[in-house]
């Protein structure tokens, strides 16, 4: 995501001084077709990790409780092993969620 991120600034800063410049709208289109480009095969490559991350079993946990009328929505845990097995904790709402 940080890569994405980036790029996009990057991607800002050239165009805004290609414009400053005076580059011709011809080639600044140019430009912002390529840069696109970059954006987009990032973007592919970022998903592309993130399924291969869950071919190999890797667990993204998303904490969805509800207190006071408010979701958690927290992706910070903290995990711990007990008599039942694995037992992870939301470090913002506190609550407890077993792992099976």
């Amino acid at each position: 995501m940080k890569h994405i991120i980036f790029d996009g600034l990057l991607i800002s800063a050239i165009v805004t001084f290609a414009l400053l410049i005076g580059v011709s709208i011809q080639h600044l289109l140019l430009i912002v077709v390529l840069a696109f480009a970059l954006v987009t095969i990032r973007t592919l490559q970022e998903l592309t990790s993130v399924v291969n991350d869950v071919v190999q079993a890797v667990v993204y946990l998303i904490c969805v409780m509800v207190k006071d009328d408010k979701t958690c929505g927290s992706t910070a845990f903290r995990v711990r092993k007990d008599e039942k097995g694995l037992v992870v904790e939301c470090v913002d709402c506190k609550t407890e969620h077993e792992v099976k």
